[in-house]
């Protein structure tokens, strides 16, 4: 598992500053908090790190022997994590941005939820920035190009 341990939130791509200033209000200490991610990166995939053949659910033909192994090493390593976030006086342990089938079996082991809502951008075969321009109706297509304007801006009077 992709663990570090995090004295803040920045670069995460989870917002959770109000949790710690919660946790500062009631007197408790928020960070160090442990994070299970890869860093910059706010892509969902593997956090539970398995042989390729193994896997949680028996998906992907790995079968019902491979996930039985699969959920048996993984357990261990959640059962390792929690106890080293343990030791370490940690808030908690915070496992960002995994596959469906881990979440699953996280929530089952204890862990929260967290839900949270991402927005995916798609390229519609656009091969210029005037081509998305084109795609969108007037309305906003105007204040794109409004922001665009305000960032330049911004960006010329700051030097």
């Amino acid at each position: 598992m992709p663990f570090y341990l995090r004295h803040d939130s920045y670069g995460e791509y989870i917002f959770d500053f109000g949790w710690a200033e919660a946790y500062a209000r009631a007197g408790l200490r928020y960070y160090p908090k442990g994070v299970v991610a890869v860093p910059f990166t706010p892509v969902t995939g593997a956090r539970i790190l398995l042989a390729p053949s193994w896997g949680l659910d028996g998906a992907n033909g790995t079968g019902a022997v491979a996930a039985a192994r699969g959920q048996v090493v993984a357990g261990a390593m959640v059962d390792a994590l929690t106890g080293l976030a343990n030791s370490l006086g940690l808030s908690g342990v915070h496992v960002l941005f995994p596959r469906r089938v881990e979440h699953d079996f996280l929530v089952a082991r204890g862990f929260l939820s967290r839900v949270t809502h991402q927005y995916h951008w798609e390229n519609r075969d656009y091969r210029s920035f005037d081509d998305y321009l084109a795609d969108l109706r007037s309305k906003k297509r105007k204040q794109v190009l409004h922001e665009r304007a305000e960032v330049v801006a911004q960006a010329s009077t700051s030097r």
